[in-house]
Parts: structure tokens; sequence; C-alpha cells
């Protein structure tokens, strides 16, 4: 993902990215942590071409994944 979207090939890291969640969601669930990182990576590649409507997005995302999956009280 993160190598398609450097190299300018937005579309194809869009696609990796639906891919790698679609991966965890079949093997792990929808809760894994796993979805944390996979929104945090997208969403700093987001930054870099300043979108940066569509990064808060994935960070809300991420922020809900970890309240869901983590807990309020975790560190």
């Amino acid at each position: 993902m993160q190598a398609h979207y450097m190299a300018g090939e937005f579309q194809v890291a869009e696609k990796a990215f639906t891919l790698a969640l679609e991966i965890l969601d079949h093997h792990w669930g929808p809760y894994h942590p796993l979805h944390i990182n996979i929104y945090g990576i997208m969403a700093q590649l987001l930054i870099l071409n300043q979108k940066y409507e569509d990064a808060t997005y994935l960070y809300k995302a991420s922020l809900r994944c970890c309240m869901r999956i983590l807990g309020p009280n975790h560190i």
C-alpha cells in the first residue's frame, strides 16, 4: 500500500488498503487491533498529499476501533 502510494499509484494503493482490511476481516474478524494500524498508515499517506479531510476520517475510524477493541481505559 505504502509503496504504491509513494509511487503515485493512488488507485492501486487504495485497492491494497481495501484488500488489507478484507483480509483482516476474513482471518481475524472485524475487531482485530491490526485494523488500527492499517487506518493509521493510510491516513499518514493521505496527509503527505494534503488530503486532510480524508486522513481525519481514517483517524476517527482508527480511534473508534481503539475504543471498541481495546476499551476506554487502555493506555
